[in-house]
């Protein structure tokens, strides 16, 4: 088994994180001469063992949350759920990257403290904020949505930023 992470013209084992179990691996060992047989000249590693594992009868997982790749799928260095980011090629590109990383995880910290969500579709338009759509509720941390106020606010015209109100006990309009 092994995960093919990017959704861009169809699944693909793409970027700066690569998954197998052992069985894949072990497999791998003993045959990597089948995969050498691959027309391979000109393909970067990603796209030779992902083709190799193919040839080996891997059975492929897909999982397009686990690497952010501008490639792939928008996602940025904000969304901390992800394992990985591709492709940051530079000392500095990668800093800039885990330093906003960094500073995203304490304002999430605070916003999950203030218990801030955001309802991208609800059920009533009035009271968005009490009759989210199953699905459709992203907290910080756990989507781009659901990372800010303004990132919410972009995420469709119905789109509201909410916090729960522990007076009345009810979600309310942030």
């Amino acid at each position: 088994m092994y995960f093919k992470k990017c959704n861009f013209h169809g699944a693909k084992l793409y970027g700066a994180l690569e998954v197998f179990n052992a069985a894949a691996m072990k497999e791998l060992s003993k045959r990597m001469k089948d995969c050498l047989e691959l027309p391979w000249a000109g393909w970067g590693e990603d796209e030779f063992i992902d083709k190799c594992m193919e040839r080996l009868g891997a059975q492929p997982k897909n999982d397009f949350t686990l690497v952010g790749d501008h490639r792939c799928m928008s996602a940025e260095c904000e969304d901390t759920w992800r394992a990985s980011f591709h492709d940051y090629k530079s000392e500095l590109l990668y800093l800039e990257c885990w330093n906003r990383s960094r500073k995203s995880e304490e304002y999430q910290k605070t916003m999950k403290e203030g218990h801030f969500f955001c309802c991208t579709s609800a059920v009533n338009p009035q009271d968005p904020c009490n009759s989210c759509n199953p699905g459709a509720l992203s907290r910080p941390g756990r989507g781009w949505c659901g990372s800010s106020k303004n990132q919410c606010q972009g995420c469709g015209a119905s789109a509201s930023w909410c916090k729960r109100d522990n007076h009345s006990k009810k979600n309310v309009l942030a």
